[in-house]
């Protein structure tokens, strides 16, 4: 037995996992974006090369 267990039917059920989903991926995101300086300032990691133009 689940304590302060509430009976759902699907369709909030599914809004449920649905919000829940979008807030881990949205934190996610929200969190990879306060390092995205030191990433591009890192002398570490490699750095992109300029695309060559084909003419």
């Amino acid at each position: 037995m689940v304590l302060n267990q509430t009976s759902l039917s699907p369709e909030p059920e599914m809004v449920e996992d649905i919000l829940a989903l979008l807030h881990c991926f949205s934190s996610r995101l929200y969190g990879r974006s306060k390092y995205k300086t030191q990433v591009k300032e890192d002398p570490d990691l490699p750095q992109p090369r300029a695309k060559s133009s084909l003419a």
